[in-house]
């Protein structure tokens, strides 16, 4: 689906998919899920020029979690 959206904006130079694993769809490990989206981007006519990130814990762990201070920033 993300390769599909992103076909529309084929004429700019880069495109980057970033989404959290948690409820993507995908039970894989991330660098699986990376991999597949971005193989499909590349298909479809991205070639090299778009990145997949998956991340795992999902964006909210990350950033209110106390063992990562990142709310005191």
């Amino acid at each position: 689906m993300h390769h599909q959206f992103l076909r529309t904006f084929l004429k700019w130079d880069h495109g980057l998919v970033v989404f959290d694993r948690e409820g993507c769809g995908h039970d894989d490990r991330p660098q699986a899920v990376e991999s597949a989206v971005g193989g499909r981007l590349a298909v479809n006519g991205w070639d090299d020029r778009a990145r997949v990130v998956v991340i795992d814990p999902e964006l909210e762990s990350w950033v209110w979690d106390r063992d990562y201070q990142v709310a005191e920033y």
